[in-house]
């Protein structure tokens, strides 16, 4: 079928970009100042693999990581850290992922402009495709279940995939037009954005199903299902091995760290059974935004009797999906919007269990099938229907200022450590990580008698959380000599619970060398050495041991593996600067000492003993 004569004139697109790119900016502009949460720091400030653009195609997969097994997800990060460099001085300047992150975000939502406007001409609707298509990017850009995606850092996997993944659909839409010059072209890039995709997320896995079924409902002259194998067999095959891309990095990273699988502790049925009510709550804040919360924990996991538990769920979203099946079946052009929703979330609201039932940044792109369809109608209803085009657009802008505002307010959350967490807290009290990353926040603000209160409460709700131990030990190491005895006990408890727990080796190796237990000591920290090889912390503090027991040539020798895995590590820099000092090098260690101060100016140890050296000189 050959395309309705419709497309945006160029000031309907450059108005289009510039409602964007102001709107974006709004709703954005405070997360700038954010901070890295959650998994930011294992993938990102953390990542040793970032430092180097050669080292980043193999990104680390230890505990689960979000980089692991996503090489050009991790390549991303590096290429920002080079940026950050550039722009900032510093490759962990958190500035920096935010901006590229935003960067991401506008391109796919005009990708998805371009994509809808091609794809609703196709239709009975051809008179509305472009405002209607401006509408609906312009809302899912702005809406704030996106922030989740664009304002959480490592979240890049999502907007990365969703980016790809658009990019494919819009390079085949033009390959299939009547009027396209160069089909070949943009076949290839639609090939090459789903191999790409393919090595950024794993829910990139239904994009050859999602362009198959396109192709069936707005391509194909009699909406058979063989008919798009049939009339382009080469194109779709060579879609197809790029799943082979998807099979190699999932090869490299099984399980993703024991966060996905057949093998965690929830039974597939229970998960299968919980995404009813997941499901439900994507659809509703799809329209009714709030709360937004940032770690649902095991709240949608059903409590007994859980198919009672389920039943209301499943009578909602039960008969949606028939609907949604049977109108791809005899109505596909209506229906492929809800397989756009349902087909998207399928790998993480389907049987195969995942670690967390429920993630805000998992809307990302089926988010654009229920605000099209409301947009449609939105027009339909008051531009045609009623006849005040005016109006309908009217009540898109306010929508749009809503949503920008909303987004605006919950970007604020991201702006501080403990207000973030808190937030999580007051909305779920009872999710145990929430309580425990509070305490953790706490704990960094100095706030110990708050964060042992939360950090308590985590070990309650949950007696083999060993996280919660951890830095409940930490806690008590950093309220004084009368608490080490509590800090030991609650350290080597999370040992118990977990033997390859390496903060908690370091941690018990800290507190151990704290009380000149220098052979205990050593074992720890060589025994997380053993565990996590790229791990700068423990030899860390295997330089500082060396320096406390006065071996300053072996202390270099630690020091130098941490900047070889961190080469913008303050205290690292501080270590070099002290054991040169001792060997009697004081041009070298006063160049480290100032490197670290220039990295943190406020380490004090680094500012004393580069005090102390300027004082020598002057005597001598």
């Amino acid at each position: 079928m050959n395309a309705a004569p419709v497309r945006p004139s160029r000031w309907q697109t450059g108005f289009f970009l510039l409602f964007l790119a102001l709107g974006l900016l709004l709703a954005y502009g405070n997360s700038f100042s954010g901070i890295y949460v959650f998994d930011d720091t294992a993938s990102i400030s953390d990542n040793p693999t970032i430092r180097r653009l050669f080292t980043s195609f193999s990104p680390p997969t230890e505990n689960g990581t979000t980089v692991g097994g996503r090489p050009l997800l991790n390549v991303s990060f590096a290429l920002n850290f080079a940026l950050n460099r550039w722009l900032f001085g510093s490759g962990l300047a958190v500035a920096g992922y935010h901006l590229v992150n935003l960067l991401i975000h506008a391109a796919a939502a005009f990708l998805l402009y371009g994509l809808l406007w091609r794809t609703v001409r196709r239709t009975s609707c051809a008179p509305l495709a472009v405002p209607a298509a401006a509408g609906t990017a312009l809302l899912w850009a702005l809406h704030p279940v996106q922030t989740e995606s664009v304002t959480y850092l490592v979240q890049r996997a999502e907007s990365l995939a969703g980016t790809l993944t658009l990019l494919s659909l819009y390079g085949f839409a033009r390959s299939v037009e009547a009027d396209e010059r160069h089909p070949r072209r943009w076949q290839g890039l639609s090939l090459a954005a789903a191999a790409l995709g393919m090595a950024s997320k794993e829910t990139v896995a239904v994009l050859p199903v999602l362009v198959w079924l396109y192709d069936r409902a707005f391509v194909s002259p009699d909406f058979r299902f063989l008919s798009p194998l049939r009339r382009r067999p080469g194109y779709y095959l060579a879609l197809a091995s790029t799943w082979s891309i998807l099979l190699l990095c999932m090869s490299l990273n099984p399980g993703r760290g024991n966060t996905a699988g057949f093998e965690i502790a929830m039974p597939w049925w229970k998960y299968g059974l919980s995404q009813f009510h997941a499901l439900a709550h994507y659809l509703r804040l799809v329209v009714w935004p709030h709360p937004l919360v940032f770690d649902y924990g095991t709240v949608f996991v059903p409590r007994p009797p859980v198919f009672l538990a389920v039943l209301p769920w499943a009578v909602l979203i039960a008969p949606l999906l028939f609907v949604a099946l049977l109108a791809a079946w005899r109505r596909p052009r209506i229906g492929y919007a809800g397989v756009w929703f349902f087909v998207i979330l399928a790998p993480t609201s389907t049987i195969l269990p995942l670690y967390d039932p429920v993630w805000e940044h998992r809307l990302y792109l089926p988010l654009a099938a229920p605000l099209l369809l409301i947009v449609l109608g939105l027009f339909h209803w008051v531009g045609v229907r009623r006849q005040r085009p005016l109006l309908a657009r009217a009540l898109l802008v306010v929508l749009a200022c809503l949503a920008a505002g909303t987004t605006f307010a919950r970007n604020f959350t991201w702006q501080n450590e403990v207000a973030f967490w808190s937030d999580s807290v007051a909305k779920i009290p009872d999710n145990r990580r929430s309580q425990n990353n509070l305490g953790t926040a706490l704990c960094h603000a100095g706030r110990l008698q708050e964060a042992e209160a939360h950090l308590r409460r985590a070990c309650a709700l949950s007696p083999d959380y060993a996280e919660a131990w951890n830095n409940l030990g930490t806690v008590f190491y950093l309220e004084g000599p009368a608490h080490r005895a509590d800090a030991e006990a609650a350290i080597r408890e999370a040992l118990r619970l977990n033997p390859k727990y390496i903060d908690a080796r370091n941690n018990l190796g800290s507190l151990l060398l704290s009380v000149d237990q220098i052979g205990p000591a050593w074992t720890e920290f060589t025994k997380a050495t053993t565990l996590a090889p790229t791990h700068p912390l423990a030899y860390l503090n295997i330089g500082y041991l060396c320096l406390k027991i006065d071996r300053p040539s072996e202390a270099l020798v630690s020091f130098a593996t941490v900047l070889r895995l961190n080469p913008d590590h303050p205290r690292a820099h501080t270590g070099i600067g002290i054991a040169l000092a001792r060997l009697h090098r004081p041009e070298e260690a006063a160049w480290h000492l100032r490197r670290a101060l220039a990295l943190s100016p406020g380490d004090e140890e680094a500012r004393n003993q580069l005090e102390q050296l300027h004082l020598v000189e002057k005597n001598l």
